[in-house]
C-alpha cells in the first residue's frame, strides 16, 4: 500500500497539473511495486510468468495508491527563496519493499519530478523520502478484494498474510492464463 504526499513551494499547480503527477505518481508506483511483488513473490523479471504475476498485482494497486499533492511555503536556510522545492514522502507497509526496490521507488519518482518541473531549471530542488511502516487501513471492502471477512471494512495489514493472499491470486491467474 503505497502513499506518497507531493508537496511543492513557488510552483502554481493546476488542478489539471495536479491529475497528470497523481497519474503519473501512481503509473511510477504501480510498475516499480508490482515488479518488486512479483519478483519477490517468486517470479522475477525473466520468468515466463513475470508479465502475467506483475499484472495480477498491478490490478489490486490503484485501489490501495494515494497521492496527495499541494502547495506549500519552504524556507531554504530559513530565507524564503524563490527555488522551486519538490518533496516527497513516500510510505510503504513496513516489511513489503525489499530496500533495493524502496530504492528504485525513490530514483523512479525523482526521474518523474525532474521531467515534470522541467520547466523550473537550475531552480528546481527535489528532495524523497521513502518510509516504511505499520498499516491500517480504512476502505471500501472491494478495494480488499477477498481479504477482508464478509461485512468487514477496515483491517490492519499483515504482510505475510497479503504476501500469501497476492501469491495465490497469481497462482489462480497463471492457471487461468490471464489476470483477474
Amino acid at each position: 500500500m503505497p502513499m506518497v504526499e507531493l508537496k511543492i513551494s513557488n510552483y502554481k499547480i493546476s488542478e489539471e497539473f495536479a491529475k497528470k503527477l497523481e497519474i503519473n505518481i501512481t503509473r511510477v508506483l504501480q510498475d516499480t511495486i508490482s515488479t518488486s511483488f512479483a519478483a519477490g513473490l517468486g517470479w522475477p523479471e525473466g520468468d515466463p510468468n513475470h508479465a502475467l504475476a506483475k499484472a495480477t498485482v498491478e490490478k489490486v494497486m490503484p485501489g490501495w495508491t494515494i497521492i496527495n499533492v499541494e502547495e506549500c511555503v519552504w524556507a531554504w536556510g530559513g530565507v524564503r527563496s524563490d527555488e522551486v522545492v519538490v518533496r516527497l514522502q513516500t510510505f510503504v507497509m513496513e516489511g513489503a519493499v525489499a530496500l533495493e526496490w524502496r530504492r528504485a521507488i525513490s530514483t523512479n519518482l525523482y526521474k518523474l519530478m525532474k521531467e515534470m518541473f522541467a520547466d523550473a531549471g537550475d531552480k528546481l530542488r527535489i528532495f524523497n523520502l521513502c518510509l516504511e511502516g505499520e498499516v491500517t487501513m480504512y476502505l471500501p471492502p472491494d478495494k480488499f478484494y477477498d481479504l477482508l471477512p464478509e461485512g468487514e471494512t477496515e483491517k490492519e495489514l499483515d504482510v505475510p498474510e497479503i504476501a500469501s493472499w497476492m501469491k495465490a491470486r497469481i497462482e489462480n491467474n497463471i492457471k487461468r492464463g490471464s489476470a483477474d
